[in-house]
């Protein structure tokens, strides 16, 4: 069968559907992914043989249509995918569940776990898999890593205030466990990497990687050898890659069904403040905290983070 799958968003989303188009691959199936322009990075040192479709506008519409699709699994459930999946008939259509509802109850402190999103999304292709199809492994990648394991990875970025971790933290994280370290983010975080860096001690090795491209971050994590971040792409990308990782939790909660590592091979730690009634205060996140407080990041434990740490490397 000839399908597509649509995921135009977001970095980590489109890590979390990695597994399930290699495990139609592997069944025989011509997979191609249709999503945004900036997600196509990610597959140029793929291993396996798929079709990515950079998606700009709906005049790219027909020259898709015209491949033929007999499937089309709908890996976003928003307005676009939707109306991209019903472009492409008459390619059948499976589409995951949002559940929107379990969200919408957080906001009223109702806090009902949501279901795994690579759950939803075998739920939502069960159709197209054989019987007992497992999704196992990590991320393919066609070249090797020189050097892998000499530093650690600190992830700055967020697209949000609230998923950041606070430099304080950092700065604490940093000089307790000390060696060697890179500090990734985007452009905007470059004159954070720069304050950070003068608040550690002298004897710590760090170099800034701030505003690289996403196929020159991801080969940074590939050759690193453990990994802290907040909720970000780039903890998804970490933790396909099976890196030991650290995941800081602000704003955000793993309940919400999105959190990094839903597959075997993951390691990862997963660090939170409990007993926060304000917790998760939205899916996204903010840019402050709407109490004042941060104390989602603020009351994180240094010593937790390093013990961890050291456990996973």
């Amino acid at each position: 069968m000839k399908i597509a799958v649509v995921r135009l968003s977001a970095l980590g989303d489109i890590i979390m559907i990695e597994p399930l188009l290699r495990a139609l691959m592997n069944q025989g199936h011509e997979l191609h992914l249709i999503t945004k322009p900036s997600n196509c990075a990610l597959f140029d040192d793929y291993a396996e043989p798929l079709r990515v479709h950079a998606w700009t506008s709906f005049a790219e519409a027909n020259d898709l249509r015209n491949l033929g699709f007999d499937a089309v699994i709908d890996a976003h459930n928003n307005l676009r995918s939707r109306l991209i999946s019903a472009w492409l008939w008459p390619a059948a259509v499976y589409r995951v569940s949002k559940e929107a509802w379990k969200k919408g109850a957080h906001a009223l402190g109702l806090k009902w776990p949501v279901t795994p999103f690579q759950t939803r999304l075998l739920q939502a292709a069960k159709p197209l898999l054989a019987s007992g199809a497992d999704i196992q492994g990590l991320w393919p990648v066609r070249s090797a890593q020189t050097g892998e394991g000499t530093y650690r990875v600190l992830v700055l970025g967020g697209t949000y205030a609230t998923k950041q971790i606070p430099l304080s933290l950092c700065a604490d994280v940093l000089n307790r466990a000390g060696g060697s370290w890179v500090l990734l983010g985007g452009s905007d975080d470059l004159s954070r990497a720069q304050e950070l860096h003068a608040m550690l001690n002298t004897g710590l090795q760090v170099q800034i990687h701030c505003g690289q491209s996403l196929v020159a971050s991801q080969r940074l994590i590939q050759g690193s050898s453990a990994v802290i971040s907040g909720d970000t792409g780039m903890a998804h990308w970490a933790a396909a890659l099976g890196k030991p990782l650290q995941v800081i939790w602000g704003n955000t909660h793993p309940l919400y069904g999105l959190s990094p590592g839903q597959w075997p091979g993951a390691r990862v730690n997963h660090h939170q403040v409990q007993d926060l009634d304000c917790r998760p205060c939205t899916k996204f996140g903010h840019d402050r905290c709407p109490k004042g407080h941060f104390r989602c990041m603020m009351n994180q434990k240094a010593e937790a983070i390093v013990a961890e740490l050291e456990n996973l490397d």
